[in-house]
């Protein structure tokens, strides 16, 4: 089931940036003015100088926190109410909701996934777990959060990223991220835990399925789905069949997406990595179930009628946005979610990772 998180961010002054002790400073405001509200985690909004390497500390521009959301009216007060924070640390206050989606998706999950919009990828690390050598422990904490700096997000190209995952084309879907520090509160206040080592990671950055959507619903005329021939055109109850069977000849593609490259190697390696760290031979089961449904991949034939507006001259529209676009959402987070999962469970601890996108004032209406 979906969980969903309040995610308030507050972006520093240039001025309070170079201030060493303004992080702590800006906590304490932030946490007296929402003092209703229970934060799960704060995280450190964390900026690298453009020129410098990514794996480098970077400054601290900025400081997010999250709370687990109780009710739909209770996102719209809080909202409502972080929003109107104001610091002279703070150059802005924002807050929205970010839906953690569950995995395998649920169908009410899936009706809900966007096309377009801002996504995150959340890990939590292992702290050198399994690990028994007192040096090897060390190291692994010492690497931990530069590995994940390095390869978590989707985006980047270089030394240490997770370039080779991901197509040229599947990559330009994405754009625009961000990196934060995980730390959490443990019931305790925000400002209290800043000093606190890093318990993970997360990159936000923006996504746009629409040009693979695209692409989808030109090339697969004639493929997956044909025009409505004329009986059936003049039809009051026409009916039109689409049938994704065949791959196309398009990087945009679901079958080539990341979670169908290599994929019984690199869930073995999760579970090798799970066996090692915990021999929780029920974490093991979970995995595997999980990790198998995402990479089904099942393309079954379905069917359009009149009653989802088919009509002649609307075939494409209507094949875009009822067949095209939800395989293409659903693949893409799937795509997503296995990658969180398996990429570097080393570092990143299994059962732990988290895929969430944020919703609108309009996408919100969605939520029952």
């Amino acid at each position: 089931m979906s969980q969903f998180t309040i995610v308030w961010d507050v972006l520093m002054t240039g001025e309070a940036v170079m201030e060493k002790k303004a992080a702590v400073s800006l906590a304490l405001e932030m946490e007296s003015y929402a003092s209703g509200i229970e934060f799960q985690t704060v995280q450190r909004w964390n900026y690298v100088a453009t020129g410098k390497k990514i794996s480098q500390a970077g400054f601290t521009n900025g400081l997010r926190f999250t709370s687990l959301c109780a009710s739909l009216e209770h996102i719209k007060t809080s909202i409502s109410h972080l929003e109107g924070f104001v610091s002279p640390l703070a150059q802005s206050s924002k807050a929205r909701v970010a839906e953690t989606v569950a995995f395998p998706l649920e169908r009410a999950t899936k009706q809900r996934l966007p096309s377009v919009g801002r996504m995150a990828l959340k890990t939590t690390f292992t702290h050198g777990m399994g690990l028994t050598e007192h040096k090897k422990i060390q190291n692994a904490k010492s690497d931990q959060t530069r590995m994940t700096k390095d390869g978590l997000d989707p985006t980047r190209v270089g030394k240490n990223s997770s370039a080779a995952w991901f197509s040229d084309e599947f990559r330009s879907l994405m754009s625009n991220s961000n990196w934060f520090l995980v730390l959490p509160t443990h019931g305790s206040l925000p400002s209290s835990v800043l000093k606190s080592g890093a318990d993970g990671g997360v990159y936000e950055f923006s996504f746009n399925l629409e040009p693979a959507i695209e692409e989808l619903s030109r090339l697969s005329e004639g493929i997956w789905w044909d025009k409505l021939e004329e009986h059936e055109a003049s039809n009051l109850h026409p009916t039109l069949l689409f049938n994704p069977t065949e791959e196309l000849d398009s990087p945009f593609d679901p079958v080539r997406y990341p979670h169908f490259e290599e994929t019984k190697p690199r869930i073995d390696n999760v579970k090798n990595f799970e066996e090692q760290q915990t021999g929780d031979s029920g974490m093991v089961e979970e995995l595997t179930y999980t990790l198998g449904r995402m990479t089904r991949g099942r393309r079954i034939s379905k069917q359009a009628t009149s009653d989802d507006g088919l009509v002649s001259g609307m075939e494409d529209f209507v094949v875009k946005t009822k067949f095209i676009k939800p395989m293409v959402c659903e693949e893409f987070f799937n795509a997503m979610g296995f990658f969180v999962m398996t990429r570097n469970p080393k570092f990143w601890r299994n059962g732990s990772s988290e895929v969430m996108f944020f919703h609108d004032d309009d996408s919100l209406k969605m939520i029952d």
